[in-house]
């Protein structure tokens, strides 16, 4: 999949998105604002522009997803990262996930997923899955549809729980029965959806360590 950085897109914004009349606000459902008539994408091929009657926004090109990670704001994540697993307030494990999003209505579907790789040539396990809507924050509201939102909680099952001698609680199923977290590669993958149907999905591999700990 090809992707464009951060800069390529801030670069480029002022040339190809418009607001129509109404745009939707970070806080409300509602709708306000006009858009900067200056602001146009006139020299988007016709083929790329794509009209989004769901915020009332016209963009250029197809929307893209960009996985980071993040409790207060969007850091990008890198292929191959090093990522803290987290010990929470209420005595669980979780991994903090971001996503920057680009074309898009601000109300969105977010929907994260962690794969465990076994290690041993076989398919992929699935050990969380979720789906969330969302109201993303935007970057620089009425000058361009970047948009971000963080503090993702990717759960960790309790036959994975790290080997995490500063918090020796047990669960259900027995810490770590099924393997500790920190001692396979996991994948990340993120769909979004916003209510035009328009789709974007992005993927990373990463390794987890032991442990952070988290209030919340």
């Amino acid at each position: 999949m090809t992707t464009t950085t951060p800069l390529q897109v801030i670069s480029l914004r002022r040339s190809r998105w418009k607001a129509g009349g109404l745009v939707l606000l970070l806080l409300a459902a509602g709708c306000a604002g006009e858009g900067d008539d200056d602001d146009t994408i006139s020299n988007c091929s016709p083929d790329d522009i794509f009209s989004a009657t769901a915020c009332d926004e016209e963009y250029c090109g197809p929307a893209v997803v960009r996985l980071g990670q993040g409790v207060n704001g969007y850091l990008p994540l890198d292929e191959g990262a090093s990522v803290p697993v987290m010990y929470g307030a209420q005595g669980g494990y979780h991994i903090d996930l971001a996503v920057e999003m680009d074309n898009f209505c601000p109300i969105v579907f977010i929907r994260p997923s962690l794969w465990l790789d076994p290690g041993d040539g076989g398919e992929l396990v699935s050990i969380f899955e979720q789906n969330r809507h969302v109201q993303a924050v935007r970057v620089e509201p009425f000058e361009s549809p970047l948009q971000q939102f963080w503090g993702l909680r990717a759960f960790i099952p309790c036959e994975h729980w790290p080997n995490d001698p500063d918090h020796p609680v047990e669960c259900g199923d027995g810490r770590g029965s099924s393997g500790f977290i920190e001692d396979y590669e996991l994948e990340v993958r993120v769909e979004v959806e916003d209510h035009n149907g328009r789709t974007a999905s992005a993927s990373k591999r990463i390794q987890s360590y032991c442990c952070d700990q988290q209030g919340g």
